[in-house]
């Protein structure tokens, strides 16, 4: 596993511990099953797909701002 994705995770832990309730969203292409546990210990709230277009990203962002406006 490439140190970049590590870097991302430990990235994501930080954001975590510094931010209230963040809402990540990996972006990733298509991995093994077997390095989707790296993502999946910092909890995001989506995963995209590379390549993705610009309309699964708006409707991703949508959905993440309405869910933080409920929770306030």
């Amino acid at each position: 596993i490439s140190t970049d994705r590590f870097n991302s995770v430990k990235t994501a832990s930080k954001l975590q511990r510094l931010a209230k309730s963040p809402m990540l969203i990996v972006f990733t292409l298509t991995y093994p099953a077997s390095h989707f546990p790296l993502a999946r210990a910092v909890d995001p709230y989506v995963y995209l797909n590379k390549p993705f277009c610009s309309e699964d990203l708006k409707a991703v962002l949508q959905k993440a701002t309405e869910l933080k406006e409920g929770n306030k």
